[in-house]
């Protein structure tokens, strides 16, 4: 009996001894799944620092070059995002780090909005690699560190107003500033805002011609409501300029380049009114029985014509009230838009205006005499 009892504690004994170091033989041994993938390096190497599309005409562009050691990709994800902006763009580059211009174009304009103004942004790359191992392919998502891309849009460089003057959006696209040079622009009118019969200094904002109707993109003061007589050109949570004072003709001067706004005050406060602004010239014979083509006045002293087509190269003039009382020309002789599509017209002595046979929008301020000729779609 004792002998029994000593025995059965050996094999008790032996069995603990085993259960310390006891390693399962039927189970499949394999090392961590993901040792090998992540000795993996993934970098990238930026091929080029800034785009200027305004110059660069290629339809696809190499961005960068990356090493993935033994790994293999079929192409890469690219993560687009700006500082202090909550938007991000992701678009997809081909093995050799190139992109197709136009979708990275697109991707910036999605971030910032089409301004032609330069733009920085950071270009994250990630990719998902194949890996081989003893045991097979592994799949594993790499990502490098960011670089970083300056890009310039070709957006054409066209602002209009939108405020009270104009019901908002209802006639923005009727509403272009005029052209100053070195990224300055103007507009010149009364500002007022009327509403059932009470007045009070009407307020704006700025869009892009190419961001029309997107508030995301506009161009408006530090603080919403401001009436300063100057101030700071904002496009991120930008608020409404008001114009200083109500019944008051004012000249709104906007720089992009100081990205700063002022307000200047006519001296003369009747300027001339007229009830209507006509285009004449070859395209219909300098006819004086009816076939000029009227602009209509959309705030006080600006007027506009879409789609005017003159059917053929010629030169041409604006007058006023169907007659040669009061016209508008070019200043000097043998100008013509094909040189530059905006122009400050005289009423004294005006001499013909060239214009190529095409499709315009035309807007014209009777006071400083300001026309542009915009190319219609």
């Amino acid at each position: 009996m004792i002998k029994k009892l000593v025995y059965g504690f050996a094999v008790i004994a032996g069995l603990a001894s085993c259960n310390d170091d006891y390693t399962d033989w039927a189970a499949p041994q394999s090392n961590e799944p993901n040792a090998p993938v992540d000795k993996i390096a993934f970098t990238v190497q930026p091929t080029v620092s800034s785009i200027d599309f305004v110059t660069e005409t290629a339809e696809s562009i190499q961005l960068f070059t990356a090493d993935v050691q033994d790994g293999k990709v079929s192409e890469y994800t690219l993560t687009l995002s700006a500082e202090g902006k909550e938007k991000t763009a992701v678009l997809v580059a081909t093995v050799s780090g190139t992109v197709v211009s136009a979708e990275l174009a697109d991707a910036v304009a999605a971030i910032y909005g089409k301004s032609p103004d330069e733009r920085t942004v950071a270009v994250e790359v990630s990719a998902d690699v194949t890996v081989s191992t003893e045991d097979g392919n592994i799949i594993t998502k790499k990502k490098a560190s960011p670089f970083t891309l300056n890009i310039k849009l070709n957006t054409p460089a066209e602002y209009f107003l939108v405020g009270d003057v104009t019901s908002w959006a209802t006639n923005a696209d009727k509403c272009m500033l005029y052209p100053q040079g070195d990224k300055k622009y103007a507009y010149t009118t009364d500002f007022t805002k009327e509403d059932n019969g009470t007045k009070s200094a009407g307020s704006l904002k700025i869009w892009l011609g190419a961001d029309l109707g997107n508030w995301d993109n506009c161009y408006g003061a530090e603080t919403d409501g401001d009436n300063a007589a100057s101030g700071k050109l904002v496009s991120a949570n930008a608020g409404a300029i008001a114009c200083p004072e109500t019944d008051a003709f004012y000249k709104l001067e906007v720089d992009f380049e100081t990205n700063e706004y002022a307000w200047t005050k006519l001296a003369d406060q009747s300027p001339t009114e007229y009830n209507r602004i006509s285009l004449i010239g070859e395209y219909n014979d300098w006819d004086e029985s009816g076939s000029e083509k009227d602009l209509t006045e959309v705030t006080p002293h600006n007027w506009y014509i879409g789609g005017f087509e003159p059917g053929k190269d010629g030169a041409l003039k604006l007058r006023a009230e169907h007659a040669w009382t009061i016209s508008w020309g070019a200043t000097a002789d043998n100008v013509t838009i094909a040189d530059k599509n905006y122009l400050t017209l005289t009423a004294t002595d005006g001499k013909n205006i060239t214009v190529p046979d095409g499709k315009y929008n035309v807007f014209f301020n009777d006071i400083t005499g300001e026309v542009i000729f915009q190319t219609a779609e």
